[in-house]
């Protein structure tokens, strides 16, 4: 989206380093490459994002969000159903200050359900929950992740 123009800002939950998140596995061929230290799947999908890391339990980092809501049009977050809520960042919160605002919620097995608090992952657990790793690895093989995963 960058390279046609849209701005993107990343925000990722304080302490979190997400530039060397990579899913090991004992077939080498099955880890993704870096480039120095960081992974190349990291640096392909944040092409000329801008990112900024928030401690949305400290009223700092709660007061940059609200300053940075009114000006987004869009919010995507990934945490464990209930949680933006909790933090006071739910939807109903946010359209107070952004009647605008697209507020797209990801998760892993969705907001209810059985498994919803089971992880608030849209990439690894989800896919290896569903069999879809082993359903697209070759035949014989350990099951391998699946393309690049978006979060």
């Amino acid at each position: 989206m960058t390279a046609t123009g849209a701005s993107i800002h990343g925000r990722t939950w304080s302490g979190i380093d997400t530039r060397n998140r990579i899913i090991t596995s004992p077939t080498p061929s099955s880890v993704p490459p870096k480039i120095g230290d960081e992974a190349a799947s990291f640096l392909m999908m944040n092409r000329n994002k801008r990112g900024i890391a928030l401690d949305l339990k400290k009223p700092g980092g709660k007061r940059v969000l609200e300053r940075l809501v009114p000006r987004v049009d869009v919010l995507i977050e990934n945490f464990s159903p209930g949680t933006m809520e909790k933090l006071g960042f739910g939807y109903a919160q946010l359209k107070t200050i952004n009647p605008a605002l697209i507020y797209c919620t990801l998760t892993g097995f969705g907001r209810t359900g059985s498994r919803a608090n089971a992880s608030p992952d849209e990439g690894p657990m989800p896919v290896a929950s569903s069999g879809t790793a082993t359903q697209t690895s070759p035949p014989n093989c350990a099951p391998r992740s699946v393309g690049t995963t978006t979060w």
